[in-house]
């Protein structure tokens, strides 16, 4: 499925392939960065744990917090160790809150 690879790549500042209608390349965003970890999430592909993972570094508090979900839907073991970090020292409320839970789903 081609648009996984694209939605990972998106999760990163320096990969984003994205083109606008015109040919030219589309910075990423947060809001670009939000929505792949949401669509990663809900397609559920245990393949994107790596991406979401390197995601959870994010700079913009609302990303992590997004990643953290997709994570948790995805059941990403691999993710407990920093997801267990976030969800004590992540300077927002909101991320913690989503790691927290994330772990829950993880551990279900």
């Amino acid at each position: 499925m081609q648009s996984i690879p694209l939605l990972e790549q998106a999760l990163d500042p320096k990969t984003c392939p994205l083109k606008s209608p015109m040919g030219t390349s589309i910075k990423s965003n947060p809001n670009l960065r939000l929505a792949a970890a949401y669509c990663l999430g809900r397609i559920g592909n245990p393949s994107s744990e790596p991406a979401l993972i390197r995601a959870l570094d994010d700079e913009t508090p609302d990303v992590r917090k997004y990643v953290s979900e997709a994570l948790g839907r995805i059941k990403g073991k691999a993710a407990v160790a920093k997801l267990q970090s976030l969800s004590t020292a992540d300077l927002d409320k909101d991320v913690r809150d989503a790691a927290a839970k994330a772990l829950g789903e993880i551990e279900s």
